[in-house]
């Protein structure tokens, strides 16, 4: 949101409504503008789209909120412009939120990286360390990298989870992280400035969710030239292959392992190169700023 932001105060006059979210506040916010744009299809949502339209109305969303209860509530009849992560979303939205159908125009705009902050060391060396980031849900299928590690006792996994709204897993990462002396447990949320000296610790990046429509982190530590792992996500109509280079997919704990171990037989050049080519695929594809170029450019055309 910050790099949209800053695109779209270079090119228009911006003002952001705080909370409360109540109907008169939101209907008098609307009187004053041109467009209103909406990050997140939950509770807000559902008051914007009840009170009487006094503007354009132009909002993003995500896989989460799908299964969310704000988005049934809804009036998307009155949304201009639906933004989707991905292609493939469209049909998934669909399926789980058909009134979605009511939108009266949709467009893709992926995600983007800020990759002057998340920047590449063409010289770093390189050893045996693994990275992964999430919450701590079942999504994110955190126990998937936590038990990877019974077979690789010489690496290092630094795991960035964060507690979220289910103990047991909490429980569960909790009694494998300390059964383990290769896993480094950090469960408390850092800052964004501080992540691209995370990353750049890195070997390889795991991310093991069973359903994403886009994970920054993953551009985010491929910007940094870490190499990822992406699991292939068992959902028909979801296609990260549309997203991330096929080679950097596994489907399985072997295959996972196998890549991991073929990584390690890879000689100090070979790892750079691999290396410079997935900060390359991230200034290619994702540049945050051609995102947020984008993504007013659309606002504007709502």
């Amino acid at each position: 949101m910050g790099d949209l932001l800053r695109e779209l105060k270079a090119h228009h006059t911006v003002t952001i409504l705080k909370s409360p979210f109540t109907p008169k506040r939101v209907e008098q916010f609307m009187r004053n503008l041109d467009v209103l744009y909406i990050e997140w299809c939950i509770d807000y949502m559902v008051t914007i789209t009840n009170v009487p339209k006094h503007c354009k109305i132009v909002t993003r969303l995500h896989r989460m909120e799908v299964h969310g209860r704000w988005g049934k509530k809804a009036k998307f009849q009155k949304v201009d412009l639906l933004i989707l992560v991905n292609s493939f979303m469209k049909d998934y939205c669909f399926q789980y939120m058909p009134n979605l159908r009511n939108v009266k125009k949709i467009k893709v705009i992926q995600h983007g990286v800020d990759i002057d902050e998340f920047k590449y060391n063409p010289g770093r060396g390189y050893g045996k360390r693994l990275g992964w980031v999430g919450y701590l849900k079942p999504v994110k299928d955190p126990l998937f990298a936590l038990t990877l590690m019974n077979s690789l006792p010489r690496w290092q996994l630094r795991f960035i989870g964060l507690p979220s709204k289910h103990p047991h897993l909490t429980r569960a990462t909790r009694k494998l992280a300390r059964e383990h002396h290769n896993i480094i447990w950090l469960d408390k949320k850092i800052s964004h400035n501080k992540m691209p000296a995370y990353y750049r610790k890195l070997d390889i990046f795991l991310n093991t969710s069973t359903i994403e429509s886009q994970c920054v982190s993953i551009l985010e530590a491929m910007s940094c030239g870490v190499y990822p792992l992406i699991r292939k996500w068992p959902h028909p109509q979801c296609r990260p292959e549309e997203i991330y280079p096929e080679a950097n997919l596994f489907t399985t704990v072997e295959e996972c392992k196998r890549k991991i171990g073929t990584w390690v037989k890879l000689s100090v050049s070979e790892k750079r190169q691999k290396s410079r080519q997935m900060r390359q695929f991230i200034e290619a594809r994702y540049n945050a700023k051609d995102k947020a170029r984008e993504m007013r450019q659309a606002i504007e055309s709502a």
